[in-house]
């Protein structure tokens, strides 16, 4: 059921008729608010061809405060963060505005997206009193709360319902990868001054949880390469003490080695592909499982399958 309260809101904002070139010039002062600006005000406006040079202006304005490479400005995922704020939130509406068929649908999927951010703010606010109260160790204690918002919003980006249309899928994700981005920026800070502190949260000190925790911040730390280098040159001499887990240390090799542009070791970075996870580039295919294996993790078959189930 869609919320008739927002879906009346965003409605309300659809005037017949709107003047494309104030609404660019707003855009170029910073008078908009990117994140809230129904984009359905351009994209169905009645003159169609007008309204989709102004969306193409729109992502030509975006790009140019931006220091992405054209090929990335999807919009999506680690470009999108790499964006910025302001420049992810026009390229993402002005993406989920194309999608949309009509007027009507693009206004029903952008107030399913802002239940999908009320109910993940209001269950993670909640989370985060119960962290507060049951952690005495203050690290440890903000060692959860930042696990407890990359949850949290990691979770919303897929909180559509089952067979959603692309253009519902895109606005959840234009929505939530904002929050996502400042989300993985926190974190990445939290865990450098943590690094620089006290080495790592391991296992013997700390607890397997707080080792799990603390690989996903980093894991996600795309947008800081150099903490991640760090951290898997110290996970490396920790493994071999106990302190860490081989898939921790597998799936960080992995991740630096994809984001460096270098074919993978373990297999453990991929997409879906339609119904499939498929990895990405990989050294030496042939010797993916021994070297799985050496490892103690199961073959990249049993991988592929776990991952394929999650693919929508």
């Amino acid at each position: 059921m869609w919320p008739a309260v927002l879906l009346a809101l965003v409605q309300s904002a659809a005037e017949p008729t709107v003047d494309l070139a104030a609404e660019l010039e707003a855009f170029r002062k910073g008078t908009v608010d990117p994140a809230a600006y129904d984009y359905g005000r351009i994209r169905f406006h009645e003159d169609g061809v007008a309204a989709w040079a102004a969306m193409d202006a729109l992502e030509q304005l975006a790009g140019e405060r931006s220091q992405v490479p054209p090929e990335h400005r999807d919009g999506r995922g680690f470009s999108g963060c790499l964006l910025g704020t302001e420049s992810y939130a026009i390229v993402g509406g002005v993406r989920v505005a194309k999608l949309a068929p009509d007027r009507e649908s693009y206004a029903r999927a952008r107030a399913y997206a802002l239940d999908v951010v009320a109910r993940t703010e209001a269950a993670l606010t909640r989370r985060l009193v119960e962290i507060e109260a049951a952690d005495s160790d203050a690290r440890l204690r903000a060692l959860r709360a930042h696990h407890a918002r990359d949850a949290a919003w990691r979770g919303a980006l897929f909180a559509w319902e089952p067979g959603a249309p692309a253009h519902v899928r895109e606005v959840v994700m234009a929505a939530v990868y904002p929050r996502l981005c400042d989300t993985d920026s926190a974190s990445a800070a939290f865990m450098r001054e943590a690094v620089d502190d006290i080495g790592w949260f391991t296992i013997g000190e700390h607890g397997a949880e707080a080792d799990r925790m603390a690989f996903l911040l980093v894991q996600h730390a795309d947008h800081d390469p150099d903490l991640q280098r760090e951290v898997l040159a110290r996970l490396e001499t920790l493994l071999a003490e106990g302190e860490t887990t081989p898939l921790h240390y597998a799936m960080l090799f992995d991740r630096t080695a994809v984001n460096s542009g270098r074919p993978q070791r373990y297999g453990s970075q991929g997409r879906c592909m339609g119904p499939s996870w498929t990895p990405v580039e990989i050294e030496d295919p042939d010797g993916v499982d021994a070297r799985r294996d050496a490892l103690g993790l199961t073959p990249l078959e049993d991988l592929v399958a776990q991952h394929s189930g999650r693919c929508r």
